[in-house]
């Protein structure tokens, strides 16, 4: 099975993928500098994405849910935004999608790392699987497949190397 794993940020995308058996994951940036237009970081969000959906037929794409409050206008902005561009790219390539509330994977991770004193309960279960991750998107999108994986009783491949 085939999947893909998002978590949508404005300025940084953490992905992770299960592909053939093997998991990568790593960090795209969208950093948009004060003046340019909020359209370049959507148009370079789209031609990243395509990129990764065409890499190869997912099973399954999961993302998750944007919060939608206390987050600010350009957070909501572009978590929206994002999100309707992946279940926009997911509907063309007939894969299907589910979104996860942000609370459930940091309750699997908690379950299953031993937090370290500033550390995100994401970051120390996902430095568990791969001690090289130090970006907390990075993290929740891998802890975000590792709890798919869980869920769909698909074995845990020993860890990849990122791109």
């Amino acid at each position: 099975m085939n999947i893909l794993c998002l978590d949508l940020g404005s300025k940084h995308t953490g992905w992770a993928m299960l592909i053939d058996g093997k998991i990568t994951s790593g960090v795209q940036h969208f950093k948009r500098k004060p003046k340019e237009p909020r359209g370049k970081t959507i148009s370079e969000f789209i031609e990243w994405s395509k990129a990764k959906l065409l890499r190869c037929s997912f099973d399954l794409v999961v993302y998750e849910k944007p919060l939608m409050f206390f987050r600010g206008q350009a957070a909501t902005f572009f978590g929206v935004g994002f999100a309707a561009i992946v279940e926009g790219w997911a509907y063309e390539f007939h894969s299907p999608v589910i979104t996860e509330n942000v609370q459930t994977i940091k309750g699997f991770a908690a379950g299953a790392a031993k937090i370290t004193e500033g550390k995100s309960q994401t970051l120390a279960r996902a430095q568990q699987f791969d001690p090289s991750i130090a970006s907390d998107d990075q993290a929740d999108a891998l802890c975000l497949l590792l709890y798919v994986m869980t869920q769909k009783a698909i074995p845990i491949p020993p860890h990849g190397q990122g791109e």
